[in-house]
């Protein structure tokens, strides 16, 4: 439905509509031109590559204020297709979007600094003197097995025995070199002088000359009483050659009957030849060693004293 303008009871709005616009149009308008005119221009140069650049009116030729008129009226033509007061649409405030060029800064180069504190450990060397509580160390020695030494087999001497009728050494012999039967006894030993052999009966030359002779009534080994045994030293096989190195302690063995009877060196000592005290029988188990001195002739006697080995 249409209005009438010419009706009396709508013209006075109508004419306050009308003056209005005018207002909301005219004066915002005079108000950009005259502030455009008199303030340079932010403009975005298209040519330069989004460039912003500040134009000041003072740079035109001619009328400044014109030529800036104008440059804005095209640069709002350009952007809303529309002139002010021109086409009818009310001009708005320009929003310039000024988009500014990326720059990427480059990222701050931060250096994290640890600090690490140094932290000194003290040490504390507590140095014992040898003779505090210092336990030495144990040192175990190598098991070791001492080598087996068989001991020399050791021969208990017997006890002693008794007579079985008193004892009476015979009388030395009229003729030396005559015959009698040779009986063995058993054997005789002296390790010192290196003396092994056989024990006979008899003192006359021949019984010598084979071994070492038994004077007859005399203690048989292991007996109480005194065991006299002679021997040559030069002669024949010279069993007593050596019976001057005997020292105290040297051994002399009697095998005889089963038994094997130790007797020690305790003394020597040179005689007359006619010292028949040598012979005499004796409370203890001894024996007497005798032999010609000096080595090849008659004129002493060497006589070696024993004692039977406990």
């Amino acid at each position: 439905m249409s209005h009438d303008t010419d009706d009396p009871d709508t013209a006075p709005d109508v004419a306050r509509a009308r003056r209005s616009r005018a207002l909301s149009v005219g004066i915002p308008s005079v108000l950009a031109v005259v502030g455009l005119a008199a303030l340079p221009f932010v403009l975005v140069d298209d040519d330069a590559g989004g460039e912003l650049r500040t134009t000041p009116a003072a740079a035109t030729d001619g009328d400044p204020s014109r030529a800036d008129r104008d440059r804005v009226f095209g640069q709002v033509e350009a952007t809303t297709g529309t002139l002010p007061g021109r086409d009818g649409p009310v001009l708005a405030p320009i929003a310039t979007t000024t988009v500014a060029p990326t720059t990427t800064a480059p990222a701050p180069s931060t250096t994290f600094r640890t600090t690490t504190p140094s932290t000194t450990q003290s040490t504390t060397t507590s140095t014992i003197p040898p003779s505090a509580t210092t336990t030495p160390p144990t040192t175990t020695p190598p098991a070791t097995t001492p080598p087996t030494t068989t001991p020399p087999a050791t021969t208990t001497a017997p006890a002693p025995v008794a007579p079985s009728e008193p004892l009476r050494p015979v009388d030395p012999p009229s003729d030396p070199h005559g015959h009698e039967e040779q009986i063995a006894l058993g054997r005789m030993s002296i390790p010192a002088i290196g003396l092994d052999a056989p024990l006979l009966e008899g003192i006359r030359l021949p019984t010598l000359d084979a071994g070492p002779g038994h004077w007859p009534g005399t203690a048989m080994p292991g007996q109480i009483g005194n065991v006299v045994v002679a021997a040559h030293r030069t002669s024949e096989q010279a069993h007593f050659r050596h019976v001057d190195r005997l020292v105290p302690g040297d051994e002399v063995r009697f095998d005889v009957d089963g038994r094997s009877i130790p007797y020690r060196v305790t003394s020597t000592e040179i005689v007359q030849p006619d010292a028949m005290w040598i012979v005499d029988q004796t409370d203890t188990a001894t024996a007497t060693l005798f032999a010609c001195h000096p080595p090849g002739s008659v004129s002493q006697r060497i006589v070696v004293h024993l004692e039977l080995a406990g």
